[in-house]
């Protein structure tokens, strides 16, 4: 089986899988999938851990992976808002706010809350409608997008601030650098938080590697910079973490 047609098969399985609570659990269905086809249990396992290496390259796997996930009522992720994006703002004048990758809108709901103008955008439908319903239920509003990060127009001059916590977008290239910096206004802030690499542990589509996540947004005014050992907002284990703030000088 070449990898285009190992792609396609794991495109199908996700698209008719049950509710997961992470990710690990459905690359562990397709792999169990592969066997029950007849695949010898170490080829299939060989399947599985190719496809978590192409899905590093692609995206197309997101929508229906996450709207598998936003299904679950077991899912490995905080509800909360991000503890970092909550200190961050405690003093910031509220403006207009994006989330990139908002999914359920945990951190989108909370902004709205405090005053912020907010949008935020995914690919997930599951995840755009409880976004909507949260904030309807906590008795404020946010506009919800279904978008990739390719797609959507983060425009120029436009936000106050970004969020991008745990998200599948090419955080450190230096386009999408360069497109957050036009994108946020003179002043305005970017928030990022992520895994960090961890050289014990293959790496995710997530991983952020502290060094070249600093030195990529050297041209802004640093706020804060961590990285420690916490628990992370996806899977709630204690795993290496990397966060950045940083303003857009101006």
């Amino acid at each position: 089986m070449d990898d285009a047609e190992l792609w396609s098969e794991f495109l199908e399985f996700i698209e008719r899988a049950p509710a997961a609570p992470h990710p690990g659990v459905l690359f562990e269905g397709f792999r169990e999938e592969l066997v029950s086809q007849g695949l010898p249990a170490e080829l299939a396992s060989e399947g599985a851990a190719h496809v978590r290496e192409m899905s590093r390259d692609r995206s197309d796997w997101a929508a229906p992976m996450f709207d598998r996930i936003y299904t679950s009522d077991q899912a490995k992720f905080s509800a909360e808002p991000n503890e970092f994006v909550v200190r961050m703002i405690a003093d910031t004048p509220a403006g207009r706010a994006l989330d990139v990758a908002m999914g359920q809108g945990r951190n989108a709901v909370h902004l709205a809350r405090h005053g912020w103008d907010v949008t935020g955008f995914d690919v997930s439908e599951v995840g755009l409608a409880a976004a909507s319903r949260a904030a309807t239920a906590a008795g404020t509003s946010l506009t919800a997008v279904r978008s990739t990060s390719e797609a959507f127009d983060y425009g120029t001059d436009a936000w106050d601030l970004v969020v991008v916590t745990y998200a599948l977008v090419p955080v450190t290239a230096p386009a999408f650098v360069a497109m957050i910096a036009s994108a946020l206004r003179p002043g305005g802030m970017v928030v990022i938080e992520s895994f960090a690499v961890d050289g014990e542990q293959p790496s995710r589509p997530v991983d952020l590697d502290p060094d070249v996540l600093r030195i990529a947004y050297d041209s802004f005014f640093t706020v804060a910079f961590e990285r420690e050992v916490a628990a992370a907002d996806w899977t709630l284990q204690a795993v290496p973490i990397v966060r950045l703030a940083a303003r857009r000088p101006g």
